[in-house]
């Protein structure tokens, strides 16, 4: 009886308190279907800085870190999909037995899913180091647009010729580039999953893009014109506010992107032009938006746009509590709006030949008929961030219907300066849309 009492000890302890990790060690590859949680555990001393690093594999994962208390002290969902290196990089603020508690994010079990856990305690040295490229770095997050990431990883980028293995190219990238990142850099890693290990993947698979389009991705350091440009903002909006503008270089991930007042620009996915191999890229709508691009000058403004754009992303009002819940409405006209004011009233721009714009010209109609029915959706996918997946059409049709979509509502308005500030501050959006009278257009 006894026994038996004590097996069962053992066996609730295991699924109660979960593997026991050991730093410096990684687990072995564990099976993992989703259906439940992982659990491990571990003691980590105060003021110390640990990495754990989750390697996922078929199946897409959340990390979380409690203490003994059971309270939430960290937490990461950053691989791309349901492939790649999930991190957290966790400084106790007492010695204490922590958990680390894997799940899956995934609607269905995985039946061939796999994850790999391992926790690095980093040494003192790693540390000095790490505190001088702080105090190296402090001059350069003063300011308020970033650039010397550009900088940092064509230098980490020409040294990847000396790696003889895949884990040296992964600790180049990591020592030359990400840990030598500015405030904006670091912030685009929490966002948007700019791990080491999906550079060297991306980087491998883009390697003639990566070549062809590296002169062009110094264009933001010759573009002096930019703070004026978001300076005349207050000019149309005088209550904006000021946000910093971090350009960096991507894994061919995303444009642009906003975090915490920081404006974060993926320059490789917006300097390429019709001189640029695209040979590599089977996304269609990204490969056409590319050679859209005839001239440096081109570039050069699309840069600017999309920095304007993204700027007026970080002034624009929450939602109000009291408004009609439309998911898909909303972001379509946030994103119009954006797109509207950078081009038209801050760029000026007079044409446009995207791929996108010609197809909504010509489908604006029936486009739009096919969008009433489905505003209120929390589903995107055939309208919003769509780029890479749309094969029928043009993604994104959703950002150029939302242009459309502004400007009725600016042609429209009386009083334009007022206008303006309505359409940035927009909280409801059936209200917006029935101020727009874009609807009357197709009646």
């Amino acid at each position: 009886m006894k026994q038996k009492l004590l097996f069962f000890f053992l066996l609730f302890h295991v699924f109660s308190f979960g593997q026991q990790l050991e730093i410096g060690k990684s687990t072995s590859i564990i099976s993992f279907d989703g259906s439940s949680e992982l659990n491990f555990t571990i003691d980590l001393k105060k003021d110390e800085i640990y990495l754990f690093t989750i390697y996922q594999n078929m199946i897409d994962v959340e990390a979380i870190i409690f203490d003994s208390n059971g309270k939430q002290v960290a937490y990461t969902d950053l691989a791309d999909g349901n492939n790649g290196y999930d991190k957290i990089e966790f400084s106790p603020e007492k010695h204490d037995h922590y958990k680390l508690v894997i799940r899956s994010v995934e609607k269905s079990k995985k039946t061939n899913g796999t994850v790999e856990v391992s926790v690095k305690k980093f040494s003192k040295e790693e540390i000095k180091i790490r505190k001088k490229i702080a105090d190296d770095m402090k001059e350069e997050n003063t300011k308020d647009i970033f650039t010397l990431d550009i900088t940092h990883f064509w230098e980490a980028y020409d040294q990847l010729q000396f790696s003889k293995t895949t884990q040296d190219s992964i600790n180049t990238i990591q020592k030359l580039y990400l840990d030598r990142g500015t405030d904006g850099l670091k912030e685009f890693q929490k966002v948007r999953y700019f791990g080491a290990e999906f550079f060297v993947e991306r980087i491998k698979k883009y390697k003639k893009f990566y070549q062809s389009v590296r002169n062009n991705t110094m264009l933001p350091l010759q573009i002096k014109d930019l703070p004026s440009l978001i300076g005349s903002f207050k000019n149309i909006y005088p209550d904006a506010r000021p946000a910093k503008i971090c350009f960096a270089i991507g894994p061919m991930s995303t444009g642009g992107t906003i975090s915490n007042n920081y404006l974060l620009i993926g320059v490789e996915m917006l300097a390429g032009n019709k001189d640029c191999d695209v040979s590599e890229i089977t996304n269609e709508n990204l490969k056409a938006s590319i050679l859209s691009r005839p001239t440096l000058e081109s570039v050069k403004d699309f840069i600017k746009e999309t920095a304007a754009h993204e700027y007026i992303h970080t002034q624009q009002s929450k939602n109000n509590k009291n408004a009609c819940e439309c998911s898909l409405l909303d972001n379509i006209i946030r994103e119009g709006v954006a797109s509207y004011i950078s081009e038209k009233l801050m760029m000026q721009q007079k044409e446009n030949n995207s791929r996108t714009f010609l197809y909504v010209k010509e489908n604006e109609k029936k486009l739009w008929v096919e969008l009433k029915s489905e505003l209120c959706s929390k589903d995107f996918s055939k309208w919003l961030f769509n780029a890479a997946s749309s094969k029928d059409r043009p993604g994104d049709l959703g950002y150029r219907i939302g242009y459309n979509l502004a400007e009725s509502y600016y042609e429209n308005a009386i009083d334009k300066k007022s206008a303006v500030k309505e359409m940035i501050e927009m909280n409801n959006p059936l209200l917006f849309l029935d101020k727009s009278l874009y609807d009357l257009k197709f009646r």
